[in-house]
């Protein structure tokens, strides 16, 4: 067997290889013993017998009563096409749990952290959450105090993406309703219920349910938050929900500027090929293909912030409208050009009839080679003439069409345009 060789010195004793591995092993030995130690101490608050899987009045059947309110911080990133928001806010929880030992705390005290997972807290969820964390810089938000009456009070602050079922018909004059949800997770309604700060009895705090600064969404700005409750069934049981309702309104000033107007004059430009010639074909035609072109693009670029919606939404009905009319202006024209090279086809034809009737009445005795050539001559010198004499006298007749829709065009649009405002902007107010 190996034995620990003592040297003569006292200093080759103290270094002895042996030796040290015995110090070594009474360091860890201690440091295990001083950690075991200090995890035996019992918590001060937790009494003997606590559970902190039942809620405080479980045992005596009786639901324990939480209260809540909600301080909103921001809202931001209101996203149609994905139909959620971005919110910020804190939760402000109030619940009394009689089983603890709060005696040899002050009021407003702060629990220290390492005491809280050993305690019953409310489990809530937030049922229409997309997603989000607790806030970690620089530490995580999330305190637990003891408040007055012996309540404890805890205060986390959050930020999550909430879902919206958005309603787009009337959009960009819409007025949308999101609303965020929450209630508890595992525990219903004979254990644990859900309410908010006001209708706690002990102690009128004098604080709202919803509380929040001057928030100024992107597009939007908030109109109104409302809070309110509800109640359903699950096959565990009945649940009580808390709901915060958010009023947003759109603002309209951005769509009257970047389509409403710049769609607006597209169509007015369009008009323009009335007071054209109708012999000013590439001038016509241009003008209109660029108004439908240009229409056509705003309308796929309006699409762009929208979700796939199977409806009309109001700025649909006001950009199709306008491309409709646009395109009319078009078989206006294409109907006008068509009328003036009948007429012109038909004036053709007389001209050659009576200029070959004429020939044959006068009665010169010539041979057929010379009577071409002299109806030939005589074709080339009244043609021209009969060709201007047909467009001066389609411009004075056959353009009433052009007359007409300079008026009927313009006016219909104005028509449209008081109608459409008028119905709109009453949803609106």
């Amino acid at each position: 067997m190996h034995q620990i060789r003592i040297s003569s010195t006292p200093w080759e004793w103290l270094f002895n290889k042996d030796f040290k591995l015995i110090i070594i092993f009474s360091y860890y030995f201690l440091i295990n013993a001083a950690d075991s130690c200090e995890c035996s101490v019992p918590n001060p608050l937790i009494p003997e017998g606590y559970n902190k899987h039942l809620t405080p009045l479980e045992q005596e059947k009786k639901p324990t009563m939480v209260y809540l309110n909600l301080d909103i911080m921001d809202i931001d990133q209101i996203e149609e096409e994905k139909m959620e928001y971005s919110l910020q806010f804190y939760v402000n929880e109030y619940w009394r749990d009689l089983r603890l030992n709060l005696t040899f705390l002050d009021k407003l005290q702060q629990v220290p952290s390492s005491w809280v997972p050993d305690i019953w807290t409310p489990d809530i969820i937030f049922e229409n959450s997309k997603g989000g964390w607790i806030y970690p810089l620089s530490i995580p938000n999330i305190v637990v105090q003891v408040h007055s009456h012996r309540y404890l009070h805890r205060f986390t602050r959050y930020n999550m993406k909430i879902s919206c079922a958005m309603f787009l018909r009337t959009y960009p004059m819409d007025t949308q309703n999101c609303f965020l949800s929450i209630s508890s997770l595992a525990n219903d309604n004979t254990k644990m219920i859900l309410k908010w700060l006001h209708q706690r009895k002990e102690g009128n705090l004098g604080i709202k349910d919803l509380t929040w600064s001057k928030i100024q969404p992107l597009k939007y700005y908030l109109a109104n938050v409302t809070p309110g409750s509800r109640s359903y069934h699950w096959s565990g049981g009945t649940f009580t929900a808390l709901y915060a309702n958010f009023t947003f309104v759109r603002h309209l000033s951005s769509h009257i500027f970047n389509v409403y107007i710049p769609s607006g004059l597209v169509v007015v430009l369009s008009f323009l090929s009335f007071w054209l010639n109708v012999r000013a074909v590439p001038a016509r035609v241009a003008l209109g293909l660029t108004s439908l072109l240009t229409l056509s693009t705003q309308a796929s670029q309006a699409r762009n912030n929208l979700p796939p919606i199977n409806y009309l939404t109001a700025l649909d009905i006001w950009l199709f409208f306008c491309i409709v009319v646009v395109f009319l202006s078009l078989i206006e024209y294409a109907t006008v050009y068509h009328l003036y090279g009948q007429k012109v086809r038909r004036q053709r034809e007389d001209v050659s009839m009576s200029t070959w009737s004429k020939k044959r009445c006068r009665g010169c005795k010539i041979d057929s080679m010379a009577e071409g050539r002299f109806r030939t001559s005589a074709n080339k010198k009244n043609l021209p003439q009969q060709e201007e004499h047909v467009g001066v006298e389609f411009d004075e007749n056959l353009q009433t069409l052009d007359k007409a829709c300079r008026f009927i065009f313009p006016f219909s649009f104005i028509v449209f345009c008081t109608l459409y405002w008028v119905c709109y902007l009453h949803v609106l107010l």
